[in-house]
């Protein structure tokens, strides 16, 4: 005795085998943890091509053939009273397509977050020459994070603004240093602004006195100790060309600068040295 006796078979709706079955109304023999029914026709595998791994087959159907008003049709497992059993490779596939939007995703807010960080260090010692309108010159260090090159450099130029006459210490990170320091040499546009013995700096290269504002990579941004006083000043200064002195992958300078080194082994690990 079954709920439905033309599909009251084994291994289909009201299988009397199975008393889950007898409930029709009862969604996908009540399983749905297992199975999902987004057709209305059957118990479906998560990832099961729909309407449930239809099944074609040809014969003929129940009263068909000559005397029967019937020929050669197509049966479904549901028709025939078959259930669809899970698909692992519909569990695979959508594992591995989540995965792939996944790493998408992480590389996409990795490649954005490498481009904001520094990809180089500097520590400079400034003087500053006169008030008002006067001369500057510093003498910089730069190491690259991208390679480990470290140079060194000299530099020259002209301020304006308020300043008192002193010398300054800092240090600071590079954005858009590139794979040589060689982007470091030519003009550079500065702000300068200070107070009592803290002093800080954002420079940036650029076309110099010819066009102060035409402004590119690589930007600086520095900080430290000055002469105490109040400082607020604009200038233009040109670098030298680099003088390589060495780099943070030999173990002398690992060791002499191993803040530098350990900063430098993070940035490459997360960026790479492509940058």
């Amino acid at each position: 005795m079954t709920p439905d006796p033309y599909k009251g078979r084994s291994g289909g709706p009201g299988d009397p085998n199975n008393p889950q079955s007898w409930n029709r109304y009862a969604y996908v023999l009540g399983d749905p943890v297992n199975w999902v029914d987004p057709a209305g026709l059957d118990n479906c595998a998560p990832g099961d091509i729909l309407p449930c791994a239809i099944v074609v087959t040809s014969g003929n159907t129940p009263g068909a053939g000559p005397g029967g008003g019937g020929g050669p049709s197509n049966q479904t497992a549901q028709e025939k009273g078959q259930h669809a059993t899970p698909n692992p490779s519909g569990y695979t596939e959508s594992l591995a397509s989540f995965t792939q939007g996944l790493n998408l995703f992480l590389k996409s807010a990795e490649s954005t977050a490498c481009k904001g960080l520094p990809n180089g260090l500097v520590m400079s010692l400034s003087a500053m020459g006169a008030a008002g309108f006067g001369g500057t010159g510093s003498g910089e260090a730069v190491f690259n994070f991208n390679t480990g090159q470290i140079s060194v450099f000299g530099s020259l130029g002209f301020t304006s603004g308020y300043a008192f006459p002193g010398a300054s210490l800092q240090t600071g990170f590079i954005w858009g240093l590139g794979q040589s320091n060689n982007s470091y040499s030519g003009p550079f546009t500065s702000v300068s602004v200070g107070a009592g013995v803290i002093g800080g700096a954002l420079a940036t290269s650029s076309n110099g006195l010819q066009n102060p504002f035409n402004l590119s990579a690589p930007l600086v941004a520095s900080i430290g100790a000055q002469t105490p006083g109040v400082t607020f000043a604009y200038g233009v200064s040109y670098y030298s060309n680099a003088v390589n002195v060495g780099n943070l992958n030999n173990l002398a300078y690992e060791l002499l600068f191993p803040e530098i080194y350990q900063y430098m082994q993070g940035y490459q690990s997360l960026c790479g040295n492509s940058k």
